[in-house]
């Protein structure tokens, strides 16, 4: 049998003694006894600190009964001793929850796990719902790692937390469902396939926001026998280019449709006019840096030319087995003028039926990817195009659409990216 007795030492300290009294046979009876102060001290500490704690802490059986509680869970749930001492630990929790809360201590012990971590609530003596975090040991026999005594868990009341989550996350869903029909606008507002399907002999069309909402676009428009397509690439993407592609597609309805202005030149020129009265710029204000890069083509279904202008923008026309490269001015719609430029030049190239235009914006070649984690380059864009030039459209797309894919695995897309390519209508 074993006696703790307190002593006092000839200084008047207390002195803790563990006393063992063992029979050798009816003349011989031996008592030991062994100072355990330090142990006590210990012990006595612990018990202060895990009474004292700011954090839920108890102690479960092998059955998930409680067989400790401290203090701040008595306060903080109302229950009293005798409400939770011997009861199934998982009976204050949400019969919702109940069955995960099982698999959870389930998996944490079959697994053998030393600790582990679950957020769930729990219920208050008040049917008040809390949540609390909660991080599990498991207690092992003396000198085992196999038999397993029960578990103790260290939780913390994390519903502030939860609600501010939740909160959040609401608010995120909000913005997203926003983002969501303004990508429907968006859409709405760009040119129906039905209007190339009419305009050209074949096209493709690759349209890719970053962020739901792009800040590419494409715009066109017939009048009489001339067929006027922009392609646009805005500063910026996700709203902030969308609220610019909504602005060019309104100046482009004004300029081309309202005004009958057919010139890609003077197209250039009034988009570029409004736009900076839309958007001025000031000594004494905030600069603006808002613009956007531009290909203007006008295409005549009578003549074998087109007529292009560019803002910083270039494109490609592929004719008898060669690709050209056309660009305009380096001036950005919206960008201060260089002191040494007038208004925008429009130019002219060849374009028969059996020749083939590309425009694009530079997402796709900015698009990291491959092997090394680099840049997809207007290198690659050129050689994958030459790929796939003598191959119809409709067939020349879904390659293409193959090549960007594995080109960007499971990296995140860049820019937007944009690439549409047409073929003039036999006359």
């Amino acid at each position: 049998n074993n006696y703790i007795v307190p002593l006092l030492d000839p200084r008047n300290n207390v002195r803790w003694i563990e006393w063992q009294y063992k029979e050798f046979g009816e003349d011989t009876k031996v008592m030991m006894g062994q100072e355990i102060s330090e142990k006590m001290e210990l012990e006595n500490t612990y018990e202060l600190l895990v009474q004292n704690a700011e954090d839920l802490i108890y102690r479960c059986d092998t059955e998930g009964n409680f067989i400790f509680a401290n203090n701040i869970i008595f306060e903080r749930l109302g229950y009293e001793k005798d409400d939770l001492i011997g009861r199934d630990s998982i009976s204050i929790v949400p019969d919702d929850f109940q069955q995960e809360v099982r698999h959870f201590y389930r998996d944490h012990f079959l697994e053998r796990k030393t600790t582990s971590y679950k957020e769930f609530p729990i219920l208050t003596k008040d049917e008040e719902i809390i949540w609390i975090g909660q991080h599990v040991t498991t207690i092992f026999a003396p000198g085992s790692q196999s038999y397993i005594n029960g578990f103790i868990a260290l939780a913390r009341d994390v519903t502030a937390v939860r609600r501010q989550q939740q909160l959040i996350q609401d608010q995120r869903d909000d913005i997203t469902a926003s983002i969501n029909y303004a990508q429907r606008i968006q859409f709405n507002l760009l040119p129906h396939e039905r209007y190339f399907t009419s305009g050209f002999r074949e096209h493709f069309i690759i349209f890719k926001p970053k962020d739901i909402i792009s800040g590419d676009f494409y715009w066109m428009e017939t009048v009489g026998e001339t067929t006027v397509l922009a392609i646009g690439d805005c500063t910026g993407h996700g709203v902030p280019g969308a609220f610019m592609t909504l602005l060019g597609i309104n100046l482009l309805n004004s300029i081309v449709k309202e005004n009958c202005i057919l010139d890609p030149g003077n197209i250039l020129d009034e988009l570029d006019k409004r736009l900076i009265g839309i958007l001025p710029r000031s000594a004494n204000q905030n600069s603006l840096n808002d613009g956007m890069e531009m290909t203007i083509c006008a295409i005549d279904d009578n003549k074998n030319e087109l007529a292009y202008a560019c803002a910083g923008s270039r494109f490609l026309i592929y004719s008898e087995d060669t690709f050209t490269m056309l660009k305009g001015d380096n001036k950005h719609i919206g960008d201060r003028p260089h002191e040494d430029f007038q208004f925008y030049s429009t130019h002219y190239a060849s374009f028969t039926h059996r020749d083939l235009a590309y425009f694009f914006s530079d997402g796709l070649q900015d698009q990291f990817g491959g092997n090394n984690d680099k840049k997809f380059t207007f290198r690659r864009v050129l050689a994958m195009l030459e790929e796939n030039a003598n191959l119809p459209l409709p067939d020349q797309r879904g390659n293409i659409e193959q090549t960007i894919n594995d080109w960007m695995g499971n990296t995140e897309q860049t820019d937007d990216i944009t690439l549409i390519s047409i073929k003039k209508k036999i006359v």
